[in-house]
């Protein structure tokens, strides 16, 4: 995901991560950690996901100028991390 420029301590507009689960299992949710600049502002998903999609929105707020970058990762219920992406942006002094 790239949020672009964004002013210092401003907050972006929401982007979404959309997990898909194609099994016909379900898969439980554990944990989903955020780090960097970037806070989880909706999540659709729950505890469990179907065999279905949802999304996960996050927001960029930069705390330094510069390119900031940050993660994303989603822990199933065994404790395995089942996605990650990464978030970049940078933030813009004006």
């Amino acid at each position: 995901i790239n949020f672009g420029p964004q002013i210092l301590g401003t907050t972006s507009s929401s982007h979404d991560v959309v997990l898909s689960n194609n099994r016909f299992q379900h898969l439980n949710i554990s944990k989903v950690t955020v780090s960097g600049d970037f806070v989880q502002s909706n999540n659709t998903c729950g505890s469990t996901i179907g065999p279905t999609t949802c999304s996960i929105s996050l927001v960029f707020t930069p705390a330094a100028a510069g390119t900031r970058s940050g993660s994303l990762a989603v822990t199933s219920g065994c404790g395995l991390k089942r996605g990650r992406t990464q978030a970049t942006s940078s933030g813009s002094v004006m």
